[in-house]
């Protein structure tokens, strides 16, 4: 079967989990207009997050990963068949077991069976990108957010002995909040500008491989202390200048990737969405270095409702699905021309924007004013429906993708 064909494959079930997910994250936002009496809030949120970021993010970024990186023979071998088939069995059924239980048994043993798969992948996938002819600094890249997906895996394993050890304590926020960095802040982050890179040099854009590095080891050495600006009540003043200084040098990063990229022209659709991934990137960076000061992250972590949530949707909708989105378009993998996926395009990112705007807005008049906006739930439900409306929109343009076997990205 040819590459086109197979990679396909693994991104209409990473987009169908995406959907499913979105949807249970609607049913959340519905809790709060009616009460259902068979919803669990904690329960459905458990599986919303753990459903986008493993199986939308993770399973969306390594076999395009696959797909981009590594030879005809070895992209999709039955290894990886095996692999890709396990992880996707996993989190499919996360979508019953954390509805139905939680955190418990069934669902640990789930999260367990994808975790250590996903270990093997790493392995296997290191070594023959190790064998292949990709430039160094690509590889570069993509070899750090291997490295940061496993030091954010530890989180996950931590969160379940803090549980049964010492119940919801800080110490089991901090452990989620170590996962979420570090896969977010580490492997999503330099897995998609690695693939950006890579993108550009296809499209024959020469970028200063000196200005790529500094950008490489500034955000690579700031992400281990970042972590700090997400810990819960440790305000100490060493944990607050080391925050402050890593705050400042990923700060000095970004400013060194709009160097890099503001010689680079992109007309059209793609052009509005690499302008909402490098401001929704750059949000991110001014959002942790406004948490590295104590005023600041006490407010935040006060209305973690709205600011934390929104900050985690900031990164997950704005910039992660945002530029898994660009690469699809820019591989041809989506096709603007459907009218479906101009629908799903538009309709996305309009309820990305209005769910931003929607829960920052409500932070700040809490904050500021202490008041709220009226019709609140119900405003953020409707930013919710249009955004399923608009996945289930570039899902539907997938399935009636015609697949050309002469298109070909290696």
């Amino acid at each position: 079967m040819p590459k086109q064909k197979i990679i396909l494959i693994y991104i209409k079930i990473a987009l169908s989990l995406f959907l499913i997910s979105a949807l249970y994250g609607w049913l959340i936002r519905y809790s709060s207009v009616t009460k259902l009496s068979f919803f669990d809030y904690a329960k459905f949120l458990q599986a919303h997050s753990h459903v986008t970021f493993l199986g939308w993010g993770f399973m969306s970024v390594t076999p395009l990963f696959n797909w981009l990186l590594l030879s005809h023979s070895k992209a999709f071998n039955k290894i990886y068949k095996w692999i890709f088939g396990i992880e996707i069995t996993s989190i499919s059924l996360m979508l019953v077991s954390f509805p139905l239980q939680g955190y418990k048994l069934v669902s640990i043993l789930l999260l367990s069976v994808f975790l250590l798969t996903s270990y093997v992948y790493i392995i296997r996938f290191y070594k023959d990108l190790k064998r292949s002819k990709q430039d160094k600094t690509i590889i570069q890249f993509i070899n750090a957010s291997l490295l940061f997906y496993i030091l954010s895996s530890l989180g996950i394993w931590f969160i379940g002995v803090t549980v049964a050890t010492q119940g919801k304590t800080d110490l089991y926020f901090n452990s989620i909040y170590f996962y979420l960095h570090f896969l977010y802040n580490g492997f999503f982050v330099f897995a998609l500008i690695g693939l950006f890179f890579y993108h550009f040099s296809k499209k024959g854009i020469r970028l200063s491989n000196k200005k790529i590095n500094l950008f490489f080891w500034l955000t690579f050495s700031s992400c281990f202390p970042a972590y700090l600006l997400s810990l819960v009540k440790y305000d100490n003043i060493i944990i607050t200048t080391f925050s402050f200084i890593a705050a400042s040098v990923q700060i000095m990063a970004f400013y060194y990737l709009i160097i890099l990229l503001k010689h680079i022209k992109i007309k059209g659709i793609t052009q509005f969405i690499f302008i909402t991934i490098i401001i929704s990137f750059g949000l991110k960076i001014i959002l942790q270095f406004g948490s590295a000061f104590p005023v600041f992250s006490e407010v935040i972590i006060g209305l973690k409702s709205y600011f934390v949530i929104g900050y985690i949707h900031l990164v997950t909708l704005g910039f992660v699905s945002s530029s898994i989105l660009y690469l699809l378009l820019e591989f041809n993998l989506l096709v603007f021309k459907s009218n479906f996926t101009k629908m799903g395009i538009s309709l996305f990112f309009i309820g990305v924007i209005s769910t931003e705007f929607i829960l920052l807005s409500q932070g700040i008049m809490v904050w500021v004013f202490q008041s709220t906006i009226q019709y609140y739930t119900f405003l953020i439900l409707i930013a919710s429906t249009i955004l399923i409306f608009g996945i289930a929109s570039l899902l539907l343009s997938l399935f009636l993708k015609k697949v050309n076997q002469s298109e070909s990205v290696n």
